[in-house]
């Protein structure tokens, strides 16, 4: 779909105010992930569910830090005054705020997923328990993220 300048300049806006709010979101999660894996590499303990986990909280850490470099990186240019851009300029700001974006999102979706099997370090059932915990809580983000889609889109 082909947008008009005029256009485009309000989807900047949009994700201008979304970007915002990317740098303390991530950096905070980016935080969580690394404590957990931080906690998971001190351990004295080493087993292969420990290493996936392990695995999962650097690599969720990663793309929060991703998410909040590029943001950062970003942002400036964003702010400019809109007159001041071009159509492709702001189509190009708009593919790089998308990567940020996804790598929030990809970022969660680690988070949780090593959050979920955490229980399974303790006994069988605490692991269930999480892992239903975070599905649920899955469940529900992906619904409000398709809603928010939906309401956005109309």
């Amino acid at each position: 779909m082909q947008y008009t300048l005029e256009q485009l300049v309000d989807i900047l806006e949009f994700k201008r105010e979304v970007m915002n709010q990317v740098p303390i979101v991530s950096s905070l999660l980016a935080g969580v992930a690394t404590s957990g894996a931080i906690f998971l590499a001190q351990s004295a303990e080493r087993s292969k569910l420990r290493s996936w986990l392990l695995t999962i909280f650097t690599m969720s850490a990663l793309l929060f830090v991703l998410a909040t470099l590029l943001d950062v990186t970003i942002m400036p240019a964003m702010k400019r005054s809109a007159t001041l851009h071009s159509a492709e300029q702001i189509r190009g700001l708009l593919r790089l705020a998308n990567v940020v974006v996804w790598a929030v999102l990809f970022g969660v979706v680690t988070l949780v997923g090593a959050v979920s099997m955490l229980g399974f370090l303790m006994t069988k059932r605490t692991g269930l328990v999480i892992l239903a915990g975070a599905a649920a809580l899955s469940v529900m983000l992906a619904a409000c993220w398709v809603y928010l889609d939906r309401i956005m889109t109309m």
